[in-house]
C-alpha cells in the first residue's frame, strides 16, 4: 500500500463523484490500479494517478 493512495471518499471528492458511484465503478473494475484490502476487499485504496485518468473519461 502506497501512502499516496486514496480512500473512496477522498477519490470521490477529487473527481466529483459520490461515494456510491465510486464503489459501483470499483466493483465494475472501472478505476485503474484500485485494489481492495481487508476481508473480501471491504476497504478500497485508489492510486492518486487514477484521479487524472478518471477525469479524462468524464
Amino acid at each position: 500500500m502506497n501512502s499516496a493512495d486514496l480512500t473512496v471518499t477522498q477519490f470521490a471528492a477529487a473527481v466529483g463523484y459520490s461515494d456510491k458511484t465510486v464503489r459501483r465503478e470499483l466493483e465494475a473494475e472501472q478505476i485503474p490500479g484500485a485494489y481492495g484490502i481487508g476481508d473480501k476487499g471491504a476497504h478500497w485504496k485508489i492510486p492518486r494517478e487514477s484521479v487524472d485518468k478518471t477525469k479524462e473519461k468524464q
